[in-house]
Parts: C-alpha cells; sequence; structure tokens
C-alpha cells in the first residue's frame, strides 16, 4: 500500500458504532448530573421552606412585642382630637376595645394600641400621623392577623371603608390569650378575651399558632407590665 493511503486510513473518522457508543455515553453522563443537580435543588428547597415558617413567626413575634412596647400615653401632653366619627379612645395606650365604626357591635373586642410616633407600617403617604390608634384583628376564616387602625390627623371615619387595614400574617392558625389565675395559681387559655366584673383585663401572654402546610410552630408575646397593674 502505498504511503499516501496509508495516511488516510489513519486520518479516518470515527465509526458508527463508535459514534453510537459515544453518543450513550454522553447522554448517560448529561441524564446522571441532571438528576443530582435536581436532587441538590430540591433537598435545598425542602430546606429552606422548613426554614421559612419559623422564621415568619419570629419576625411576627418581634413586630408585636415592640407594637406593644412602644404603645404610651404621654400624660403631660393632651391627645390629639380624634376624627369626626370618633366617639371616644380608650383610656389606656392597650386596652380592650372595638374600632370606630366597625360593622359588629357584638363582636368581641380586639386589643386596641395607642402609639406615638408609629413606625412606617401604619401611617400612608398621603396623610402621615404623629398619633395612631390601632386594633389587632384575627380572621379565623382566613387565618390572617392584621391592624385595623387610623391615624388622629384623618378628617373623618364615617364608615367601616375609613379605617386602613395592614396585615401582619395569614399564617395564623389560631389566636389565644394567656392569664394566670393567683387563686389556683394556674394558666388558662383562652381562645377569647376574658371578661371579668363587666371589664377585659389584658392576658399576660398573646398565644399565636403558625402553620403551613403541614408545619406548625408557637410563639408567645408577652404584654409589658405597668407596677401595680393586676396579674391575670
Amino acid at each position: 500500500m502505498s504511503a499516501i493511503g496509508r495516511q488516510f486510513r489513519q486520518r479516518r473518522g470515527f465509526t458508527l458504532v463508535e459514534m453510537l457508543v459515544v453518543t450513550v455515553l454522553v447522554a448517560g453522563l448529561l441524564t446522571v448530573m441532571a438528576f443530582h443537580i435536581y436532587t441538590i435543588s430540591q433537598t435545598w428547597l425542602k430546606r429552606n421552606e422548613g426554614r421559612f415558617l419559623p422564621a415568619h413567626a419570629d419576625g411576627v413575634t418581634y413586630y408585636l412585642r415592640e407594637l406593644f412596647a412602644q404603645a404610651d400615653i404621654d400624660q403631660d401632653e393632651p391627645r390629639l382630637t380624634p376624627p369626626e366619627g370618633v366617639e371616644e379612645l380608650p383610656e389606656e395606650a392597650i386596652a380592650f376595645d372595638l374600632p370606630p365604626q366597625w360593622f359588629g357591635s357584638e363582636s368581641e373586642p380586639m386589643l386596641a394600641v395607642y402609639q406615638h410616633h408609629p413606625g412606617p407600617l401604619l401611617q400612608t403617604a398621603e396623610r402621615p400621623s404623629p398619633e395612631v390608634q390601632s386594633y389587632l384583628y384575627y380572621d379565623d376564616r382566613e387565618q390572617q392577623l392584621s391592624l385595623i387602625w387610623f391615624g388622629l390627623l384623618e378628617p373623618e371615619l364615617t364608615n367601616q371603608r375609613d379605617l386602613h387595614h395592614t396585615v401582619i400574617s395569614s399564617y395564623v392558625r389560631t389566636l389565644e390569650y394567656v392569664y394566670y389565675d393567683e387563686e389556683t395559681d394556674e394558666w388558662e387559655v383562652e381562645d377569647e378575651p376574658m371578661e371579668v366584673d363587666a371589664a377585659f383585663p389584658l392576658p399576660r401572654y398573646l398565644k399565636l399558632t403558625f402553620g403551613r402546610g403541614e408545619q406548625t410552630t408557637v410563639r408567645y408575646v408577652p404584654f409589658p407590665l405597668k407596677t401595680g397593674d393586676p396579674v391575670y
């Protein structure tokens, strides 16, 4: 065979069988890599989904703690005049009451919180207010916890649509009130505010049960106690 023929044979390409083998090997390698990436991504997603609810519950708990801690009525400075349509405001910075113009007078009272200089969550760009009255509202059908509120610089509140509505969480399975009974030295957990002598004393804690899918987690929010306040 001539030298040209030998060079031609040495430079020949892959045969059809060799191409098929290479294709199968590459396809198998890509399949393994894709499965590996999918497994890693699913593991990462499940791990982060498991962390979402506890982190969300911690954030809501922290916000409510700060909301209650910052509730204050300056005894040396009179409050602003309430908007038209508001008969009166609660005397205490934290108390049980119903929002003005609320549709259900038979509804159980909500936690009413009065704040000087509230955060941006309870403000509007159109009419910011240095004083805000808010009410903690729980919708058990939607499992939603929110604040119903109005600024004292609002011109008027003639109906419920004039109230602002800010959602805090959409993962609250239950909202409960934790009281301490000094006579029995026991804790009592109620699903609605406790009425004592036609009044609604503050509980020691709010108990929030958060849920997402099959995952649940519980958080307790304490109330700031003042010297001389009764402990329930």
